[in-house]
């Protein structure tokens, strides 16, 4: 087992302790917005199968990207799926 995958096995199983953000927890992200360079990116969650255009201010604080630099974060709607970057 490489390092790397004892990383994503230790990330995974503290993903289930992770609760989802509040709306207000939400609207405060977006509050500081205006310091970031503003892009949008298309998350779709594969339990509830939501989908959300995040700002990428938002996915800097709560996502992690893969080896493919695809970003996934817990579901803010649900918070038990996973959300995961949809490609244009």
């Amino acid at each position: 087992m490489t390092s790397r995958t004892k990383k994503d096995a230790s990330t995974h199983q503290n993903i289930s302790e992770v609760k989802p953000l509040t709306p207000e927890e939400v609207d405060e992200m977006l509050l500081h917005d205006d310091t970031y360079e503003s892009y949008k990116v298309l998350m779709k969650c594969d339990r509830c199968g939501c989908e959300m255009e995040l700002d990428g201010y938002i996915l800097s604080e709560i996502a992690e990207a893969d080896e493919e630099d695809e970003l996934s974060c817990i579901c803010m709607k649900c918070g038990k799926g996973t959300m995961h970057q949809v490609k244009k």
